[in-house]
């Protein structure tokens, strides 16, 4: 992860959300720009990998991962 953290919080609200400073966000922003999730994946010790996914990923992980379906 990067460290401190403001690295990767410039990133996710900044370029990816394209939020202000000071504005604040909830799940419609990410809605709208057609995201539904941030997925964070350890590589190796001390190397991650940061993506965002597509509306239905969510869902869709849940899905695959646990059974559960979405209506």
């Amino acid at each position: 992860m990067s460290n401190p953290n403001n690295a990767l919080a410039n990133w996710l609200l900044k370029t990816v959300l394209r939020l202000q400073e000071g504005e604040l966000t909830a799940y419609e922003k990410m809605q709208i720009l057609g995201l539904d999730c941030v997925v964070i994946e350890k590589i190796q010790e001390g190397v991650y990998s940061i993506d965002i996914r597509p509306l239905g990923s969510y869902e869709k992980f849940i899905q695959d991962c646990m059974g559960v379906e979405f209506v």
